[in-house]
């Protein structure tokens, strides 16, 4: 079908800024995929790819950013703090589009990572995403300083 992906239908979006959280992966019990955020700059056409692992997208992530943003000028990968494990994506995806929408630039935020016994874990950011769900109040996820590119 015309613009679809993964049985998904996405509509394009024009002459507005505009983010998503996008997953790219399985879906089922034993579901394994990647979650990450983009925003579309409408001034300047492009897409920024907010992603706590990688830094390249597949062609299915190619054809969903060519359906909802059909007059993109270019798609550039921006320097995010890394997830510390191999599935708190979700978590840092909604950090960086929670920043998106208070003005921040999640390129410059640095959230909170607990350290226990030498294991990063997630828990402050996990708690605080379960506080936003439980109060229905959106607050910027904490951090501790200014992350460094």
């Amino acid at each position: 079908c015309v613009g679809c992906v993964w049985g998904v239908v996405y509509s394009a979006v024009e002459n507005v800024d505009d983010f998503k959280i996008l997953y790219n992966g399985s879906i089922g019990n034993d579901a394994i995929g990647h979650w990450l955020c983009v925003y579309y700059r409408n001034e300047t056409k492009c897409v920024e790819v907010y992603d706590s692992v990688y830094h390249m997208l597949n062609d299915n992530f190619f054809e969903i950013l060519d359906i909802l943003y059909p007059s993109k000028s270019n798609v550039v990968f921006k320097s995010v703090i890394k997830q510390p494990d191999g599935y708190s994506c979700g978590v840092f995806a909604i950090a960086f589009a929670t920043s998106l929408i208070f003005g921040r630039n999640p390129s410059d935020e640095c959230y909170i990572i607990d350290y226990n016994n030498m294991i990063c874990k997630t828990w402050t950011l996990r708690n605080h995403l379960n506080n936003i769900l439980v109060s229905t109040l959106l607050q910027p996820f904490p951090t501790n300083h200014t992350h460094v590119a």
